[in-house]
């Protein structure tokens, strides 16, 4: 009787292996590409993921495992788990802790930082290109914080450009902030045409290759033209303010005064539409006044006493 007992009692054991086997078995979650914008991505324990994981303006933080590479655009990359590819951060960096591991290449190009635990394992190469941090930030507050540094670099050179300009063209300048305000929406007209004619002409000189050198020439040509019209609505918002304020200053206060304004309306993200438009209308501004050629009359004729 005891021998029959015990192969019963041997199937037994081996069904609730099996069936417990496949209930922690079901408890792996198990995925395929995760892909997210402006939304972070985590991989938890539990889970695997069978394919990439990319972030683009979000952060990706892997506990689990993922059969693939890893890849953030504007966001960090933190590696608990497992990565069995490449894990790439883009303006971001990368944490690969005790418990991580990357089979591939580790590669952070611009801001964040690379950072491995002594006990992370790392297959491949690590490579960091330009690796800087602003503040701590990543994803879309590096990215608004980059483009505000760069575009007050540009206010500041711009306007150091346009006092050179002014200085050596008075009287041009003048007149063209004067045309600025004379006809705004037909100035705006002449300044889209151009705008998108330049563009227009651009895209058949590159189709063709003898009109490249063309390109070469008018791309300058327009970059002084959008120039020139930027610093005569610099110059004519100066005015508007003295004339406002009941003051009497001089042409550089005028620019100073109306690049501090453009520029504080250039660095918000919102104002870059009304900079567009205050560009057109620079740029009508200053054909239609045929670069300041003081051709325009903004006063009746007086008539001779005589």
């Amino acid at each position: 009787m005891k021998n029959k007992w015990i192969p019963m009692m041997t199937v037994t054991m081996i069904l609730i292996i099996s069936i417990t086997g496949t209930v922690f078995a079901s408890n792996v979650r198990q995925v395929s590409d995760m892909i997210g914008v402006f939304e972070d991505i985590h991989v938890p324990k539990d889970t695997v993921v069978y394919g990439s994981t990319v972030a683009i303006f979000g952060d990706i933080r892997v506990e689990g495992k993922v059969n693939g590479d890893a890849v953030a655009i504007f966001g960090n990359i933190k590696i608990d788990g497992s990565v069995s590819g490449d894990t790439v951060a883009v303006f971001g960096g990368i944490n690969v802790t005790e418990q991580g591991s990357i089979s591939g290449d580790a590669v952070q190009v611009l801001g964040g930082k690379m950072i491995t635990a002594p006990g992370a394992r790392i297959g491949g190469e690590k490579v960091s290109v330009a690796s800087f941090s602003i503040g701590g930030l990543s994803g879309v507050s590096a990215l608004l914080a980059l483009i505000f540094f760069l575009t007050l670099g540009k206010v500041i050179i711009g306007y150091i450009f346009s006092i050179l300009a002014v200085l050596l063209l008075p009287d041009r300048f003048d007149h063209m902030s004067i045309a600025v305000n004379h006809d705004m929406g037909k100035n705006f007209i002449i300044g889209i045409l151009v705008i998108v004619g330049f563009y227009v002409l651009a895209a058949i000189l590159v189709m063709v290759v003898i009109g490249i050198p063309f390109l070469l020439l008018l791309a300058p040509l327009m970059g002084l033209l959008s120039f020139t019209g930027n610093t005569a609505v610099k110059l004519a918002i100066g005015k508007k303010v003295e004339v406002a304020l009941d003051k009497d200053w001089s042409q550089m206060m005028e620019l100073f005064i109306g690049t501090l304004i453009y520029g504080v309306i250039e660095l918000t993200i919102v104002g870059k539409p009304l900079v567009f438009v205050g560009k057109a209308i620079g740029i009508g501004a200053v054909i239609d006044s045929k670069f300041g050629k003081p051709i325009i009359s903004l006063e009746p004729p007086r008539m001779n006493d005589n």
